[in-house]
């Protein structure tokens, strides 16, 4: 997958490994409650969404579709840069691609288990902004800052066990993902919302061009020309069927093939 995935799955493994960290002076407990509150409600408004996304990185390029039926139901169909599709209904995950018979697993984990491998799995298909951000339960600090797209906006900052600080720029109230930041020794990388959709019925809105930055320099650009939201999606298109005269491939998926 293009390098804007692997920083997605960056941030994901350093976020499950957070730890506190000094505080900061300007820490507002009392924010990052209002703002925790704010995200849960925000994403609670979401019921479903269908994202084509488009990812570019220098001469590399690659598409999909994403599609989002809660509580529990993904899909995502990869056109470029080969054929793939993986998605979960609910009971089983499943994988279609070329050449290759269909293969549907069962997850033999517990509920926290299962939810951490199905976030692994899909998280590189969302944007950054449609979910909440993957904060641990301690540890995260809250700074209201100035912000030319906010007026005002929320710093969320986590600092990682290898000393990763992890950074999430939210409007304020709304929560609208502004800015996101990795910073590790001197080296920063940024993802930066550089267009949105907004929706004033969902008092949201959501990210539709970002740009991928690397010590100041952009590696990659992601765009969504598709964004439809609380969309009705037929709970039937989330299990995948085997092609005629073909059987599945159909596995238990444990402990020890899910997770590291």
């Amino acid at each position: 997958m293009l390098r804007s995935f692997a920083v997605l799955l960056l941030t994901l493994s350093a976020c499950s490994r957070c730890a506190p960290g000094p505080s900061s002076p300007n820490h507002d407990p009392q924010l990052l409650s209002e703002t925790l509150t704010t995200l849960t409600q925000r994403q609670a408004r979401l019921n479903s969404y269908h994202l084509v996304v488009e990812t570019r990185e220098g001469e590399h390029t690659a598409s999909h579709h994403f599609y989002f039926r809660g509580p529990n139901k993904f899909r995502g169909d990869v056109a470029q840069p080969r054929p793939l599709t993986l998605s979960f209904d609910g009971q089983r995950l499943y994988k279609a691609s070329e050449n290759a018979p269909l293969e549907a697993y069962t997850l033999k984990l517990d509920a926290p288990e299962a939810a951490l491998f199905l976030t692994n799995t899909f998280n590189p298909f969302v944007p950054e902004g449609f979910r909440t951000p993957l904060l641990p339960s301690k540890g995260v600090e809250a700074v209201k800052v100035a912000h030319p797209k906010g007026p005002e906006a929320v710093e969320l900052s986590v600092t990682a066990a290898d000393a990763l600080v992890v950074t999430y720029v939210l409007r304020h109230p709304s929560g609208d993902l502004l800015e996101k930041r990795l910073k590790s020794g001197a080296n920063t990388s940024r993802t930066v919302v550089t267009e949105e959709k907004c929706d004033a019925a969902l008092k949201l809105c959501v990210p539709v061009a970002q740009a991928l930055e690397d010590d100041g320099q952009v590696i990659a650009t992601i765009r969504v020309p598709t964004v439809e939201l609380n969309v009705e999606l037929p709970e039937a298109g989330f299990t995948l069927t085997p092609k005629a005269g073909e059987e599945p491939v159909v596995r238990e998926l444990t402990r020890a093939d899910a997770l590291p």
